[in-house]
């Protein structure tokens, strides 16, 4: 379909396409719905003009990145899956560009986080991609709030199972020490966000102030010389 002109409402609503969709140089100035449809292999949209009342809700994107999968082609030439998983990148960039100048972030990232699975599987198995896939499954690429907010509450509470070295059961803790696990949550929520001010502290006058809760003797035991009284500040 590259250089056709829609000037009617284009409904595309639950078709499959086997091949590539290609809708390259067209443009679409009316309604145009793709809900629920599927694609064999990313679709292309170069040089092309779309409606603002476009729709790609509950597009089935499954088919089109097994076609460059390099678990699903392994015994395939590399060659050719890093051929087709850098037209994908390029073809989901392209998506990701025209949601963005209509300011549809949902639908952008949707293509952004396409783009960046497909670089993936163009690049195989190097560092960038390591970090690729730690970004995505860490944070989905900056868009899972509640999935950031997870590991940044997880961060905390490791840190206060460190600092509670030597603790007994919870069943068996006193008030006292009870206090003394409120201490260590705080002083670990400080240290996941003021370490580095810590770290560097001369002296009480160099950090910011913080309401003191009292201090562990064992903790206060181990602070280093060089960080005077950075504990009795954290607590």
């Amino acid at each position: 379909m590259d250089n056709a002109e829609f000037h009617a409402e284009a409904d595309f609503t639950g078709i499959r396409f086997q091949a590539t969709a290609s809708f390259n140089n067209s443009e679409f100035q009316n309604t145009t719905s793709f809900e629920k449809a599927s694609f064999g292999r990313p679709p292309e949209f170069f040089e092309t003009e779309i409606h603002e009342d476009v729709d790609f809700s509950g597009v089935d994107w499954e088919s089109a990145e097994q076609s460059y999968s390099r678990w699903l082609h392994r015994n395939d030439d590399p060659v050719s899956i890093r051929k087709q998983a850098g037209k994908a990148v390029r073809a989901w960039d392209r998506l990701a560009l025209i949601m963005g100048k209509q300011d549809k972030l949902p639908e952008r990232h949707d293509f952004f986080r396409l783009k960046m699975h497909a670089q993936r599987q163009r690049d195989g198995f190097t560092l960038l991609s390591a970090a690729n896939w730690l970004f995505d499954t860490l944070s989905d690429y900056g868009w899972g709030v509640r999935r950031a907010f997870s590991w940044w509450i997880g961060h905390i509470a490791m840190g206060a199972v460190i600092l509670a070295d030597g603790w007994q059961t919870v069943g068996r803790l006193s008030p006292t020490a009870w206090l003394s696990a409120l201490q260590i949550r705080w002083l670990s929520f400080v240290w996941v966000h003021w370490g580095g001010i810590c770290m560097m502290c001369k002296g009480p006058s160099k950090v910011p102030p913080v309401i003191p809760i009292g201090c562990s003797p064992r903790l206060e035991q181990s602070r280093p010389s060089s960080a005077p009284y950075c504990c009795s500040w954290c607590f």
